[in-house]
Formats: C-alpha cells, sequence, structure tokens
C-alpha cells in the first residue's frame, strides 16, 4: 500500500499491518522524522519512508499497487479552510487516470462539509462511500476506487451504541415516497436519524426498511408505535401540543429547562426558547415541527436508551 499523504502518520500506522509492504511518502521532512518515530512506537517493520511530494507522473505511481490512500490537506499557506476537491493538496482528481491503470483499490479521506452528489460527478469510478460520525457529528467522507459490482453507502456513528446502515445505491433509487403520519400520539415514539445517515440522504430509505412514517417531507423526523435498533436518536412522546398559549402551558406543566430541537420551523432555538421561557437541559426533551398538513406541533419527548443489538 502506498500513503500519498503521509503527515504525522497516524493514518498510515492504521492501514501498514494490512499489507505485506507499506510506502509512506510526505514531501515535509520534519514530519517524516517524527512518523519515523511513531512508526518504532508501533513497531512497524514494514514500513517504508519516501521524502518526496507525490505527483501522477512520480515512479512511486508507475507500479502495481494493491491499495493507495489520501488525505488531502483541507487548508491553503493562509491556514484558511479548503472544502472543494480541486482545492485541497494534492487533487486527487488529478490521480485518476493513474489509479485505473496501476491500483487495485483506492481510498480518499474528504471533508464531510462536501456535496456527495457532486463527489460523485468528479469521482465516477467511485464504489464505496463511508460516512463517519462521532457522537452525532459527522466528521469524515471516504471514498473508496475499486471493487466490483454496485456502489454502496455505509453510515457509522462511533462512540454510540447505534446499529450502522448500508445500502445499494440501486436501493437508493428506488426508494418510495415516505407514509406520512396523520396523528402524532402519546405513547409514539420519535425517531431521529444521526448525522451520517442524513449526510448519505437516506433517511427514507431507512425508515422505509423499519416501517416508520416521516412528520413531513422536509422534517427528517420519524414515527413508530415501538422502540427498536436504530442509527439516531429515540424518544418516547408524553406530550403533543400546539403553539398557543394555554396548549404550551399544559404541555410544559410548569417545566423550567428542556433541551429544544426544532425541525422545519419557522423560528430558531434560541427564538422558541425565549417564547417558551424555559432553560436549556434537564431530562425534557421538546421538538418544534411542522406536520403534514401543514400545522405546527410542540412535542414533548422523554429519551430512550440504545437498544443492545
Amino acid at each position: 500500500m502506498v500513503d500519498i499523504t503521509g503527515g504525522y502518520g497516524i493514518d498510515f500506522c492504521a492501514l501498514a499491518p494490512l499489507f505485506r509492504q507499506a510506502i509512506y511518502a510526505e514531501r515535509q521532512a520534519h514530519l517524516c522524522n517524527m512518523a519515523q518515530q511513531n512508526f518504532e512506537v508501533f513497531g512497524l517493520k514494514n514500513a517504508e519512508i519516501v521524502c518526496e511530494e507525490v505527483k501522477k507522473e512520480s515512479p512511486l505511481l508507475q507500479k502495481t499497487i494493491s491499495f493507495l490512500f489520501a488525505d488531502p490537506a483541507r487548508r491553503d499557506e493562509k491556514g484558511e479552510k479548503m472544502v472543494a476537491l480541486e482545492d485541497c493538496s494534492p487533487d486527487i482528481t488529478e490521480f485518476l487516470d493513474v489509479i485505473d491503470t496501476h491500483c487495485a483499490a483506492a481510498m480518499f479521506k474528504l471533508s464531510p462539509m462536501l456535496d456527495i452528489r457532486e463527489v460523485l460527478k468528479k469521482i465516477p469510478n467511485t464504489s464505496e462511500i463511508h460516512v463517519v460520525s462521532v457522537d452525532g457529528e459527522c466528521k469524515e467522507l471516504l471514498v473508496v476506487i475499486g471493487g466490483s459490482g454496485e456502489r454502496i453507502y455505509h453510515c457509522v456513528n462511533l462512540g454510540a451504541n447505534e446499529s450502522h446502515f448500508s445500502c445499494l445505491e440501486r436501493e437508493l433509487r428506488n426508494t418510495e415516497t415516505p407514509q406520512f403520519i396523520e396523528e402524532i400520539k402519546i405513547g409514539n415514539y420519535l425517531f431521529e436519524p444521526n448525522a451520517s445517515i442524513l449526510k448519505a440522504g437516506v433517511q427514507d430509505l431507512l425508515c422505509q426498511r423499519l416501517g416508520l412514517k416521516k412528520i413531513h417531507p422536509n422534517s427528517h423526523l420519524y414515527i413508530g408505535t415501538e422502540q427498536m435498533n436504530f442509527p439516531g436518536r429515540i424518544f418516547r412522546i408524553t406530550d403533543v401540543g400546539g403553539l398557543g398559549k394555554q396548549a404550551v402551558r399544559q404541555l410544559l406543566n410548569d417545566t423550567e429547562k428542556a433541551n429544544l430541537t426544532v425541525r422545519n420551523f419557522p423560528c430558531s432555538v434560541d427564538e422558541l426558547r425565549r417564547r417558551l421561557k424555559i432553560r436549556d437541559g434537564g431530562d425534557v426533551y421538546l421538538f418544534a415541527t411542522t406536520k403534514h398538513d401543514g400545522s405546527h406541533a410542540l412535542l414533548r419527548c422523554e429519551r430512550c436508551q440504545p437498544m443492545s443489538f
């Protein structure tokens, strides 16, 4: 395997043991020296260090490679964040023809800010897309080239006791229009997909598989009658009300603080918090959202612990 963006060698240390020979390439000499120390600490015996800037015509890429890895730098010389593939260093789109010729497979670690549809336009031979979150925050977008069969999506939320989700692109294309809930009832369960699911755009397919109903086309909140394994947060609805003064007063029932979330709702969390006169925190969870019929609703919930799987 060849890592063409070696850096401190952290990714390399994880990948190298999987291969008989592993080459670390990095243009900055001081990083090569630091990586050498890391390799010794981790006991990597198969690591070869190449201190050079790898380009598409580099001799290193002119031989057969089982696996190529790249994590392009996402900051320019001024330290400003870069997101677009062509703005990062190196521009991995320039390597695609070399990869097709000399590499059995390749993986690129990309910014989670990238639009997956734009990535697929620029890297059309993508075989796998891995969307990785940590404790609910989307951190990485991994694109894999190589392999046979239909393109597959994988979504994972590390640090949480949640099931992972995978699907074929064909399933995603053929996702049916979700069913919408007509009446949200006390005792129903509210399902909120995690950041990886939403980033990949597979939330409707996921909930189609699980038999859940959607609150509104733009809300990405789902309702079910029982708890189940789910990649995201799960809540049990304890009360449902409108936004009128009397309805809010009855629903809050002297609650002084709550965790407030707005989804497809005409005001921000801060604005609604001031209106409801509640502080942040506690064991109560409030969701302000719009129902399928266009009316606004406030859902009072209690958080459910993830089920073992």
